[in-house]
């Protein structure tokens, strides 16, 4: 595998990686007969350490409502020809315009290193990204927080690294401070047994959520 185009994480207005992301076209390559052969390309998205949370309060957990370009499929075609067939029936634009909804996720994010996180360890940084997410997604203030062991990758096809998993408590709730390009809704605690009503119910779909509350440990 080797790269073959990226997006340049040069300086931007005299920052170091603003963006604190960045997009990488890799070639996946076979040895055939001696002789590399491309298979087929695909994106890798880098990104700086992200955070998911897990926000306790006694026995519940805190969720947000974000809104993401997420929707039910519109209907069944033969043979999985999905695409195909919403273009040959015209509906191509319907499913368009079924696109966006919210979702209950646990706050997550990812934050752009800034002047103090040169000083930093890795574990202090991600720590810090998990209070910025929750409090800015949620208005949760955070205690105890701590960074669980392991990691968490959304997908390993077109993600380069894992996230990380923070278990932290609420010490209290205050109002919301979304970023200018989110789009956030309510704020709510459920207990485990709500939880489960809801994955059964496909209202809590978001597998980074999943995994982060099995990672801390929530059977539902």
């Amino acid at each position: 595998m080797f790269m073959r185009g990226w997006k340049s994480l040069a300086r931007v207005d005299g920052r170091a990686n603003p963006h604190g992301w960045a997009l990488v076209w890799a070639v996946v390559q076979k040895m055939v007969d001696g002789k590399l052969k491309d298979l087929y390309d695909q994106p890798v998205i880098v990104e700086s350490p992200g955070a998911m949370v897990v926000c306790t309060y006694g026995n519940k957990v805190g969720l947000v409502q974000n809104y993401r370009f997420c929707g039910s499929r519109l209907e069944r075609f033969e043979k999985f020809k999905y695409v195909l067939g919403l273009i040959e029936t015209g509906k191509w634009e319907k499913l368009f315009a079924s696109m966006g909804s919210f979702q209950w996720e646990v706050p997550r994010g990812l934050v752009p290193p800034d002047s103090t996180a040169a000083d930093m360890d890795l574990e202090q940084f991600i720590l810090k990204v998990a209070r910025a997410e929750a409090l800015a997604e949620a208005g949760f203030v955070l205690r105890d927080a701590r960074v669980l062991t392991g990691v968490v990758n959304a997908n390993t096809t077109f993600f380069l690294h894992g996230q990380y998993t923070v278990l932290a408590e609420v010490d209290a709730v205050q109002e919301q401070s979304p970023e200018d390009l989110e789009i956030l809704g309510n704020v709510k605690f459920f207990t485990a047994r709500e939880i489960r009503a809801m994955v059964d119910s496909g209202e809590l779909q978001d597998g980074l959520t999943l995994a982060a509350l099995a990672k801390a440990g929530w059977n539902f």
